[in-house]
């Protein structure tokens, strides 16, 4: 695995980051797979259930970890895997066009590589795509290219209510405080607007049978960890349209982890076992992705 590149600042958190209850259980103790930054646990709250990486990086500390660009959320795939990966994003958005409506202004919340806001960009039925991030200068994906506006979360504050959709796909547990990432998606939002928002699943099978090695865990840049009932609680006050069950892959870097290996999800391994852990998943009744379609309400 790599070397530890990162020396960063603790906490330890005393009450949960989305209820503030103070009575946690253990659930499990793994370590940072990616850059060595030592051993955290994730805890769940006795009072709301949401479990949490405890202890976590301080928040001055948590860019470090992306500041890069090379970590895990920013690896640049092959040509057959780029293909396979926008046939996938095009076949999901064809599900969800009935909710952004024709001419949709989309926005692509926590960007990260940028390949998704790309393929959103050639979709028909778009009107026009923004792309967030951390960062200043565009990912790879959108560097040179202007059928795509990219900017930093900061630069958003003059839209509020302009999208007619916003994707916060495998964001929101790597943020701190969900409560203030709730915010800004709500002030961004159209009244009536569409928010889809995608987690690692922790009822996965996988991750009770890779345990501390599971990918999905990715400590400690996953900071919150999602089950169904957790993920509906945090976006309560919005209306429910539905929710799918989805799968990326994620057997490669568990099996690497375990191993003490490079292998990666989007290698050959990775996607050649990619059809078994969707079967299993399936045969077991969970999924490796939750994937939740939400409403806002309107504005009274």
């Amino acid at each position: 695995m790599k070397k530890a590149v990162h020396n960063i600042r603790k906490e330890l958190l005393a009450r949960c980051p989305v209820c503030g209850g103070g009575a946690f259980a253990t659930e499990i103790e793994s370590r940072d797979f990616e850059s060595g930054t030592g051993r955290y646990c994730v805890q769940r709250c006795r009072q709301c259930g949401m479990r949490f990486t405890n202890p976590r990086p301080a928040k001055d500390a948590i860019e470090e970890l992306y500041r890069t660009r090379e970590s895990a959320d920013y690896v640049r795939s092959h040509a057959i895997t780029d293909r396979l990966r926008a046939a996938a994003i095009r076949s999901w958005f064809r599900k969800l066009t009935p909710f952004a409506g024709p001419g949709a202004s989309v926005l692509d919340y926590g960007c990260g590589d940028g390949f998704f806001a790309l393929q959103l960009s050639r979709c028909p039925a778009v009107g026009d795509v923004t792309a967030v991030d951390l960062h200043d200068r565009p990912p790879f994906y959108l560097e040179d290219r202007d059928d795509v506006r990219y900017g930093t979360i900061e630069q958003l504050r003059g839209d509020a209510k302009r999208y007619q959709m916003i994707f916060c796909r495998h964001v929101i547990e790597h943020i701190p405080d969900p409560a203030a990432a709730l915010a800004d998606l709500q002030v961004l939002l159209a009244p009536g607007g569409s928010l889809v928002v995608e987690v690692p699943n922790w009822r996965s099978v996988w991750r009770k049978l890779f345990g501390r090695y599971y990918f999905g865990l990715y400590l400690p840049r996953h900071l919150l960890h999602f089950d169904e009932p957790t993920l509906a609680h945090l976006f309560r006050k919005y209306r429910p349209i539905k929710l799918v069950r989805r799968h990326t892959p994620v057997i490669g870097k568990s099996l690497g982890y375990l191993f003490g290996m490079q292998i990666g999800n989007l290698g050959a391994i990775g996607l050649g076992l990619f059809p078994l852990q969707v079967l299993v998943d399936c045969m077991a009744g969970t999924s490796s992705v939750l994937s939740l379609v939400l409403r806002k309400q309107q504005d009274r």
